[in-house]
């Protein structure tokens, strides 16, 4: 989305029927009440690009999971 005023002021809008978090400044999220199984982790920064990761998901057990990204040259 664009605003109407100024050209430099712009947003994302993201809908899904599925769980989605926005990170803390550090990058970190949670993400609670996944149910168990093999799941696919996907971030994608604006200009760092996208990336996913596989995730399997035991019941009551919390799972970590860590992408490094890094700027494009």
């Amino acid at each position: 989305m664009q605003c109407d005023v100024h050209a430099w002021m712009h947003g994302w809008l993201f809908v899904t029927s599925h769980p989605a978090v926005v990170t803390d400044p550090t990058g970190t999220f949670k993400l609670t009440g996944v149910p168990a199984g093999r799941h696919r982790v996907e971030v994608w920064p604006p200009t760092l690009g996208k990336q996913s990761r596989m995730v399997d998901v035991k019941p009551g057990q919390p799972v970590s999971v860590v992408l490094e990204l890094t700027a494009k040259e």
